[in-house]
């Protein structure tokens, strides 16, 4: 059933489109009745979805052509075409009424008189709603075909069987024919020297059916684990006999997805594993690649699978899904590979990916980031700019007096923001690689965007402590500043007086009410490659002969050294879970570094894309204080 527009006219009034206006004066108060212009049969472009052509459809308004009883017998007329609810009906078609003049259907319809329709039917009346849509179906259709024109369907026996008034009108260009009716009948026009001979309509079908390729059936078959390769293969014999448009071919896949689900089956739970055999290869496959990067033995199911290369990985997952690879070149499975189904592909480069995963986990834990420790670690919910507030409360409880008032006291705060960024790159295993089965290029990248990913985080981290673009934003100074207490006032070299000295200086910072005193407890001693000995000569555990001889930070102070300060300054950090200075953070969800693979198409072979998404800054100052060295 079709859904086409019209609008409502006036007597006399005449419509040059399906939709039409009517004007207040054709309402009849005695009977409660309006006139109607149900339809003018106006041509318009519709769009075949079966055959994937577009075609101009008409309707024929001979009188002989429109089958008028069942408008006629008093058909309902709807609320934008409802006819599944006994609500929708807000009048019906005045029996005998309905007619064809002058090309143009009319008719008359009785308004109800209900409170449910009420609201509808005065909007109507008042011509607030003047749009109408009749829903038709044909019986036969008048097919004319002109070479290099538009096909024409002229509908020369339908009928209408309900009328609806609608809000907007209904686009003809949109309308989708219901394919629950039944067939029509279907006859050419006889236009001679007009209509295209059989050899013309074989070449034109041809035309269409070149955009049906061999890849095209794979990429169909591919979407359902039902549709078996062997159906897959008779499809391209069949497309190579005759070519398929695509909407034929499509029919075809749903035909066979119909046989293949209505089959009879039994239902047995069973894990996920024994149902897809091929996930278990898979995974073998996987464990077998990493035990190879690793330098390790296999677990058990990957055992027997130690030696086997990359190629014959994707060889045998091809064969497993009914491909003919077992004595083809390295480069044909390659080339198959890439070919092939959504499924297979996804497999060969889950196990490249699952393998490399594992190992740069392995090789990042082995470069860790020194500086991390001096950082408070949180993770960032989205991109957007965060801000770290730092709450500071009343150091000390106020006495109450018997029958006294409770003080009432502030929080101070202090917002520095920070946000995050992503860092990344794509590297691919080349076809040259694949084929010679070269691991030690996969291995060496991976342990390259380990130390890369370490550099990264460390990076963020030294340029907040040199100050690099650092402005607390409680004050608008750098992170190291006179004001904030947090610079020693003498340059000297690490020994114990000027490390006492320290101590002494950072307990002396004040919290932020500028009164009480922070505490803050060092317990970390940060230098430079400059400085390295010097420190660990400090720091070393001495037995001493006489108590003026002990050294009092032995075992107080941890030695965190980083290659990239320079110069003999040093410097030192509290406890960053009880006084943060620095912090940092990736996007929950996605701690360290993302990677992934896809079988290339810019170059030959699978790429990987490795991504971290990382944000640094710096959230008070109180927590730590430098000293810049002799």
């Amino acid at each position: 059933m079709l859904k086409t527009p019209a609008r409502i006219a006036a007597d006399g009034d005449a419509p040059v489109q399906r939709a039409a206006t009517f004007q207040p004066t054709s309402y009849r108060e005695g009977d409660h009745s309006i006139e109607l212009c149900w339809s003018t049969g106006a041509a318009g472009l519709r769009f075949d979805w079966y055959d994937g052509e577009y075609y101009i459809e008409e309707l024929s308004m001979e009188p002989g052509a429109v089958r008028l009883d069942r408008l006629n017998a008093g058909a309902p007329l709807l609320d934008s075409h409802r006819s599944t609810s006994l609500q929708a009906i807000i009048g019906s078609v005045v029996p005998g009424s309905v007619r064809i003049e002058n090309g143009k259907g009319l008719c008359r319809v009785r308004l109800a008189q209900t409170d449910d329709t009420a609201d509808a039917v005065a909007k109507i009346v008042d011509g607030h709603i003047r749009n109408v849509s009749v829903a038709y179906q044909v019986h036969e259709w008048l097919r004319t075909e002109r070479q290099g024109e538009t096909t024409h369907m002229l509908a020369a026996d339908w009928e209408p069987v309900e009328v609806s008034m609608v809000a907007v009108p209904f686009d003809p260009s949109a309308q989708v024919r219901k394919r629950n009716l039944p067939m029509p009948i279907i006859r050419s026009a006889d236009h001679d020297d007009d209509i295209e001979n059989e050899d013309e309509r074989v070449s034109r079908r041809s035309a269409r059916a070149r955009a049906v390729t061999t890849n095209r059936i794979r990429d169909l078959c591919s979407r359902s684990d039902d549709i078996s390769r062997a159906f897959e293969r008779d499809l391209i014999a069949q497309h190579e006999e005759r070519p398929f448009t695509d909407g034929e071919l499509q029919r075809a896949i749903g035909d066979e997805l119909v046989r293949v689900r209505e089959q009879p089956s039994v239902n047995i739970r069973r894990d996920r594993q024994d149902a897809e055999p091929r996930f278990q290869l898979r995974d073998a496959f996987a464990d077998a690649l990493y035990a190879r990067l690793a330098g390790r033995e296999p677990g058990e199911q990957a055992r027997e699978y130690a030696h086997v290369s990359m190629i014959d990985m994707a060889r045998a997952l091809l064969e497993a899904t009914g491909e003919r690879v077992r004595w083809a070149r390295p480069s044909a499975v390659l080339d198959q590979l890439a070919r092939s189904g959504a499924h297979t592909t996804s497999d060969f480069t889950h196990i490249i990916a699952n393998a490399g995963r594992r190992f740069l986990i392995e090789a990042f834990s082995q470069v860790p980031s020194p500086l991390k420790v001096l950082a408070r670690k949180r993770d960032f919910p989205d991109f957007k700019r965060r801000y770290g507030v730092q709450a500071e409360g009343p150091s000390v409880l106020r006495h109450v007096p018997e029958g006294g008032e409770y003080k009432r006291v502030s929080i101070n705060t202090a917002a520095n923001g920070m946000q995050l960024g992503t860092y990344g790159e794509i590297f691919a295993i080349t076809r040259q690689a694949l084929i010679n089965d070269d691991l030690g290029v996969f291995a060496d990248m991976a342990r390259f965007w380990a130390r890369a990913q370490s550099e990264t985080e460390a990076g963020f981290l030294v340029a907040l402590i040199n100050g690099q673009g650092v402005e607390m934003e409680e004050d608008g100074k750098a992170l190291y500043h006179a004001d904030h207490g947090n610079i020693a006032a003498t340059a000297s070299a690490i020994t114990v007086p000027s490390l006492s000295a320290a101590r002494v200086q950072l307990r002396g910072i004040k919290n932020r009410d500028g009164a009480t005193l922070a505490n803050i407890v060092p317990k970390y001693l940060l230098v430079g490659p400059a400085k390295e000995t010097e420190a660990e000569q400090v720091l070393a555990s001495i037995t001493a002969d006489a108590p003026s001889a002990v050294n009092p930070f032995s075992g107080k102070l941890e030695l965190v050294v980083d290659p990239r300060l320079a110069g003999n300054s040093w410097r030192l950090f509290a406890d960053p879970a009880i006084n943060p200075v620095l912090e940092y953070g990736n996007l929950e969800g996605q701690d360290g570094l993302f990677t992934d693979a896809r079988v290339g198409f810019d170059v030959d072979g699978v790429e990987f894309k490795a991504r971290t998404d990382l944000g640094a800054g710096a959230v008070d100052f109180r927590g730590t204080l430098l000293n810049q060295g002799d």
